[in-house]
């Protein structure tokens, strides 16, 4: 027979025995999470540290966290206050916005602070929860239109025009100079890919005038090259991408809440009026077109049924436009809001997204069309409450990648900032805002991208969204 000893344990041996346990287990842990991460459905791990300026909030369970930057770095933030919108030109070397409560903000991509140093400096309107920005692509050339308040209930458009020549506007335009006095309705600007032609436009009642002006003054004085007054009907959709300027600066696509127009800059002339609303439902929509205005998009929002993305072609005689192709998105009672379109007409991407949480985003070849539109990628995510809208989508210029901004949704395990190749249906870079995405800028080249965001949901909060918003520029791996 085998005896038995017992022995009692020292302190000593009783502490080592316990050392080597709780090691093992963190090496089984750690092993585990690394090798098994997607499949048990744990939260992601993001990145590096992030020498963004913003304090990281806290998160819940299965929360992304925010301010964690995946598949790029973070190469300066902006965080001093409310800064709405936001645009990218020269070629990525220029980042332009404007400060609620502030100033015209122009910063340079390159800027090695961070926060980064404006190279304006001048007062914009105070406050103004309205404005748009614009860049021309490959030019040093920037505007914005904010209404300028004159008497209580009373605005008048602005205009004020921006290089790095200078730390103040290098023109302003009032719309009082031709004797419009009322407060807009609508208000919008666009520029020219070579920064050439700068359009805005204020829709009035039933009236929408687009004025086109040159980048440079005369004896300070802003020029104006076009103007033109068309007659349209409706609102604005619930969207930001109603109005777009062919990368030429001569056409424009504008929806309304009921129709759908294209129009020749240069002499006012509609070249395509569709009330869209008879068939497609309204208030949801987008638009997009080619360089040179030859290749249109708009998308809708069809009630209980997948939304759709009609193409326009121009027909022969350069004066009008025709449908050549519809698609039709996968997913039932979606809502279109975003749509960008290369410079060659060729390739198509879309956002969209159904209430209380679903977004998705799709690609397309449209090279040869009609009949001939090649399905790229389509992507789509539910996580749960909110209306998480893909609210921006920008193209970068080689067609190779896109990036998407969002509202975001009540789970908080979808980043609102995404960018995906362009035949793939996985994000290759993702970052979590505080809040609903505001403004995006992308670089040509698709390697640097800046956001401008709130601190809340949009739909859920109030707006202004309290006192942090911000800008974040990225660089894309």
């Amino acid at each position: 027979m085998k005896e038995i000893v017992s022995k009692t344990l020292t302190r000593q041996e009783f502490r080592f025995i316990s050392i080597v346990a709780v090691l093992v287990s963190v090496v089984s842990i750690w092993f585990i999470v690394g090798s098994f991460s997607e499949e048990l459905g744990l939260a992601p791990s993001l990145g590096g540290p992030s020498s963004s300026t913003r304090v990281v909030g806290q998160v819940g369970v299965g929360e992304i966290p925010i301010g964690e930057p995946s598949g790029g770095s973070l190469i300066w933030s902006y965080s001093n206050g409310p800064a709405k919108p936001v645009s990218m030109g020269n070629n990525g070397e220029r980042v332009f916005s404007s400060h609620v409560f502030d100033s015209d903000l122009l910063f340079s991509s390159s800027d090695p602070n961070n926060p980064p140093n404006s190279i304006t400096n001048t007062a914009g309107c105070n406050p103004c929860w309205s404005s748009a920005v614009a860049s021309a692509k490959n030019a040093d050339v920037h505007a914005i239109i904010d209404p300028i308040q004159v008497s209580p209930g009373l605005s008048i458009p602005q205009i004020r025009k921006f290089s790095s020549a200078s730390s103040t506007p290098e023109w302003i335009y009032d719309f009082s100079q031709v004797g419009i006095f009322n407060g807009p309705s609508i208000i919008d600007i666009e520029i020219s890919d070579d920064g050439n032609r700068i359009v805005a436009y204020y829709q009035s009642g039933s009236s929408t005038r687009f004025i086109t002006f040159s980048p440079n003054a005369n004896n300070g004085n802003p020029v104006i090259i076009d103007d033109v007054f068309v007659s349209t009907f409706g609102s604005n959709p619930t969207s930001e991408d109603y109005f777009s300027l062919s990368g030429d600066g001569k056409t424009a696509i504008y929806l309304t809440s009921f129709y759908v127009y294209i129009i020749d800059l240069t002499n006012g002339n509609k070249m395509y009026e569709y009330p869209y609303y008879s068939y497609e439902g309204f208030y949801y929509g987008a638009s997009a077109i080619s360089f040179d205005g030859s290749r249109a998009a708009y998308g809708t929002f069809v009630n209980g049924a997948p939304a759709k993305v009609t193409i326009l072609d121009k027909q022969g005689g350069g004066n009008t436009y025709a449908p050549v192709e519809t698609i039709t998105l996968p997913t039932t009672d979606t809502r279109m809001d975003s749509l960008d379109i290369s410079d060659n007409g060729f390739t198509l991407v879309g956002g969209y997204h159904i209430p209380e949480g679903l977004f998705g985003v799709s690609s397309w070849n449209i090279e040869n069309i009609p009949g001939g539109v090649i399905p790229l990628m389509n992507y789509e995510r539910n996580g749960g409450g909110y209306n998480n809208r893909a609210i921006k989508i920008k193209l970068s210029s080689d067609s190779s990648r896109f990036a998407v901004g969002l509202w975001g949704e009540k789970s908080g395990q979808i980043p609102q900032v995404q960018v995906f190749p362009i035949n793939q249906n996985n994000p290759t870079f993702t970052y979590k805002t505080d809040g609903s995405v505001e403004g995006l800028g992308f670089s040509s080249d698709g390697k640097k991208l800046v956001v401008s965001s709130d601190n809340c949901h949009l739909n859920h909060g109030t707006d202004p969204c309290g006192s942090f918003q911000g800008i974040d520029l990225f660089q894309i791996n």
